[in-house]
């Protein structure tokens, strides 16, 4: 958690909120899809409903076991020719060999394409004055140019702010950080970034939660989850959940005492018992006080429900933003 007294983690902070801010993903996973049959075949193999998307549209999903067990998180955009999906690090060569795995006559070819390509988060209220081009709707993607480098811009629908994800060639990107600093951006480190997805409840896999989770537990239901869209790989044990109305535990936002000094695995408790875990925690300027993700049990996740910990009371809250 970054010190709340830190002048340069505030900038960023400002500049993220209220200015352009932009945060590299240089190591994110990239994985490519291409044959005539990647929608479909995606559609088939995760959470959300692929075979809607026209090109230029995008969705977050999950890509699930046959169990339905979280194998990948991922935000996903269909293009003219391929399809991209972005992840967290270190992921790309697990979602290949997941896929790779249901190909039987589909006409799908999957790359890495990690290497190649590197992409950035841009957010503030003022982010639209350097765009070449303007996106209305959440994760409409369009190629562009900043400068004379070929982009991809995509709308990025994070709760209360402006936000876009810029995808570039990595040969490119030191150019691509050169026209943003250029033209008012302001370069945001990992603490400004991490701040910006707990007050906007975005977790990340593999921080967050894991393959050892189900969808439902991580809190993204209207964003990454169809319950209409028919079958697909773990369909039957998300079903049924949904039919149950309920998961024994649940990703959730915590806003801690603003003396007190949480960390990643800091033991949560209600009226004495076992109650969670808080997973990643940053320091809330908007709030004044430290905040956190946390996967917290059933019956002690409601908005409002006050916790223990070893750092003093915790409150279960909605998001900041």
């Amino acid at each position: 958690m970054s010190d709340r007294n830190d002048e340069t983690f505030a900038a960023e902070y400002d500049a993220l909120a209220a200015g352009c801010g932009y945060h590299s993903l240089a190591n994110w996973s990239v994985v490519t899809l291409t044959g005539a049959d990647r929608q479909s075949f995606l559609h088939n193999i995760c959470t959300n409903d692929v075979r809607k998307l026209a090109v230029g549209e995008g969705c977050e999903a999950f890509c699930t076991d046959v169990k339905g067990k979280i194998v990948a998180h991922v935000f996903a955009f269909l293009l003219a020719d391929h399809i991209v999906l972005l992840t967290v690090a270190n992921q790309a060569e697990r979602i290949v060999s997941h896929l790779d795995r249901y190909i039987i006559r589909e006409d799908v070819q999957l790359a890495d394409a990690t290497l190649t390509q590197v992409w950035t988060v841009l957010a503030g209220d003022r982010v639209e004055t350097v765009l070449p081009v303007q996106l209305e709707r959440p994760w409409q993607i369009k190629s562009c140019e900043f400068g004379a480098v070929e982009c991809l811009l995509a709308r990025f629908p994070l709760p209360g702010r402006k936000a876009y994800l810029l995808g570039a060639s990595r040969e490119h990107v030191a150019e691509l950080q050169r026209i943003l600093h250029a033209a008012g951006g302001c370069a945001c480190g990992d603490e400004a970034w991490t701040c910006l997805r707990v007050e906007s409840g975005l977790p990340l896999f593999g921080v967050d939660f894991d393959s050892t989770n189900l969808p439902q537990e991580v809190s993204r239901n209207a964003q990454a989850i169809s319950f209409t869209k028919g079958c697909y790989l773990g369909q039957e044990t998300i079903a049924r959940l949904d039919a149950l109305g309920h998961v024994n535990r649940q990703l959730a936002t915590l806003k801690f005492a603003e003396s007190a000094q949480p960390t990643p695995g800091t033991p949560l408790t209600h009226d004495g018992q076992p109650a969670g875990t808080a997973t990643t925690i940053a320091w809330s300027p908007r709030l004044g006080a430290p905040l956190a993700l946390g996967m917290v049990r059933r019956g002690s996740n409601a908005i409002g429900t006050m916790l223990d910990s070893p750092c003093g009371p915790v409150e279960v809250v909605a998001t900041a933003c």
